[in-house]
């Protein structure tokens, strides 16, 4: 038996406390930095809507621009900007100890962020009868636990108000979605009431314990199993134990349905050539083993993809890099475009990768690429002239609304909204015309081509329609975008450059190419009018949605301007 004696330094101690207060220090300094920055952002929202007050803009698009302005500036998504904006907001007018506090470094944005969003809904009455308590909450809990603090110091003060914000939080804020997450794995996600999640926990876990006591998985692998067994509406799991004693031997739960999802991929990877990832429509990435696995028994579409290099010229400073590679030798810039679709092709075999060599490159080769990405940008790139590179109108270019074949190669070429940081998957996303339609003289204005088109969400679109973003089509598949406030950034398509650059790219575009959106003539607006409207294909009868819920507010306000347009077009009923 071996004893070790822990020997500490005799200045060990008094160097921990320093430590301490040091890290002490820079907490506060942490937080008082982020309740300056959230308060900044809110102010920045401030301006913004007491000019377009002024100037008698649309005050909700107006918003939504500054939000983005806030989010592109710090590199953050549009989200986690607008809770910025929210918690500052809310503590600035309602909660104004708190706001002290906040401001003060004495507790964090988390903290911060939890208060306001739970206090949102309460009334001025309540926050001013527990904001002290919850402070006090503050002080020694985490987010989890402040906001199970917030909820029962509210029931006790206003036990009516609370339980009406509860009933009406759930009707509103019900719901599952999916997020992507890392390493291949995705976040399944469902907001319930506290009875259906206990219940829902229950389900899972008699669910996942229908297997012997020799499965081999872990019990969190069996129960999201298990959860998706529930999906497919399986009553148990299948045992993976393989001994032929099994008490569950030979009961196989049914043959589930095929996979329902549209996969990109190259003719290389199916071939076994090449071991490149594909990506689903949003651009996650798959493996390449899992995608030839799956081709067997799935239908094929081919897109044909052009490829073109652009010549990024060297910089003339130097004659080498610290690698040693001449500038003359710096890679071109590749960029792909998908050039047309082919006919649905039947199932059929895929032959399995027989290993395909690596060649590694040296740490570093980012920075040729950043070089060569700049000297593209700045080396007379080409601008989109609204023709694609046609010469002629090909068949459906002088026609406003796209083909089917031409929004598939769009949305297959963007995989998102090219907005910078949006994240809005292409296929949710109106497609717009970067150089406008001329619907007087459409061979002169910008053709309905796929070089032309790029896919926008609605909020992004309608902030380039009032004219506070504007965007420029560059070659490859890349976007300028800059604000009225002088903010510019650039988006690629998903693999399109030959690397991204780290930072903002230098930009010298002195006169870019305005681009709004089109508008359709007086019988094009009547055509789409009586189209079913993106509610009545997905909500039915559904009722409004609550005021939280921006994106299904926005959703349905579209919808009721379609039905009330349309009633002031029918015919008096006499």
């Amino acid at each position: 038996m071996f004893e070790y004696v822990l020997q500490v330094p005799p200045d060990a101690l008094s160097c921990g406390d320093t430590a301490l207060a040091v890290l002490d220090e820079c907490r506060q300094v942490a937080n008082a930095a982020a309740a300056r920055l959230a308060h900044t952002a809110r102010d920045l929202w401030e301006v913004r809507l007491c000019a377009a007050e002024a100037a008698g803009g649309d005050a909700e698009t107006v918003s939504r621009s500054a939000i983005a302005e806030v989010a592109v500036t710090l590199g953050c998504s549009q989200a986690t900007a607008k809770s910025m904006i929210d918690t500052a907001q809310l503590l600035e007018f309602r909660a104004p100890i708190v706001n002290e506090v906040f401001r003060a470094g004495d507790i964090d944005f988390a903290k911060a962020r939890t208060i306001a969003a739970v206090l949102t809904d309460a009334s001025d009455e309540t926050i001013r009868a527990i904001e002290t308590e919850v402070l006090a909450a503050a002080a020694h809990l985490t987010p989890g636990p402040l906001r199970s603090a917030i909820w029962r110091a509210w029931m006790r003060a206003n036990p009516d108000e609370a339980a009406a914000v509860r009933a009406g939080k759930r009707a509103s804020e019900r719901k599952v979605y999916v997020r992507r997450g890392t390493d291949g794995l995705s976040w399944l996600s469902a907001c319930l009431t506290d009875l259906e999640g206990s219940e829902a926990d229950r389900l899972i876990d008699e669910l996942a314990d229908s297997v012997c006591a020799g499965d081999p998985r872990t019990r969190d692998n069996r129960r999201a199993d298990a959860l998706l067994a529930l999906l497919h509406g399986e009553a148990y799991l299948s045992c993976r134990c393989g001994a032929p004693d099994c008490p569950h031997a030979g009961s196989e739960p049914p043959q589930r349905r095929a996979h329902l999802l549209q996969i990109l991929v190259g003719i290389e990877t199916l071939l076994g050539l090449s071991e490149d990832p594909g990506t689903l429509p949003d651009g996650t990435p798959l493996d390449p083993e899992l995608i030839r696995i799956l081709a067997e028994d799935a239908t094929w579409q081919g897109l044909l993809v052009e490829m073109r290099s652009l010549a990024a010229g060297p910089t003339p400073d130097a004659a080498a890099d610290e690698y040693g590679v001449p500038d003359a030798a710096a890679p071109a810039v590749t960029v792909s475009r998908v050039a047309g679709r082919g006919r649905r092709r039947a199932p059929g075999p895929v032959p399995r990768s027989a290993g395909v060599a690596r060649r590694l490159r040296p740490d570093g080769v980012g920075l040729l690429h950043d070089r060569s990405y700049a000297a593209f940008i700045d080396g007379g790139c080409p601008v989109n002239d609204g023709h694609g590179g046609h010469e002629v109108p090909p068949p459906g270019a002088l026609t406003y609304r796209p083909s089917a074949a031409t929004a598939d190669i769009v949305r297959a070429t963007y995989t998102t909204c090219t907005f910078p940081g949006c994240s809005v998957a292409s296929a949710r996303c109106e497609l717009d015309h970067q150089v406008p339609f001329d619907h007087a003289d459409p061979l002169r204005g910008g053709w309905t081509v796929s070089g032309n088109l790029a896919p926008l969400c609605k909020q992004h679109h309608d902030m380039k329609t009032q004219k506070l973003w504007a965007c420029t089509g560059l070659g490859g598949g890349a976007v300028y975008w800059r604000s009225n406030a002088g903010i510019a950034r650039i988006t690629v398509t998903q693999g399109s450059l030959a690397g991204i650059p780290k930072g903002p790219a230098p930009v010298r575009i002195d006169e870019a190419r305005e681009s709004f959106t089109d508008r359709p003539t007086p019988d094009e607006e009547i055509d789409l009018l009586y189209e079913p409207t993106w509610w009545e294909l997905n909500m039915g009868d559904s009722l409004p949605p609550p005021p939280h819920d921006t994106e299904l507010r926005e959703r349905h306000r579209e919808h009721r301007d379609v039905v009330r347009r349309r009633y002031l077009l029918q015919p008096p009923p006499f």
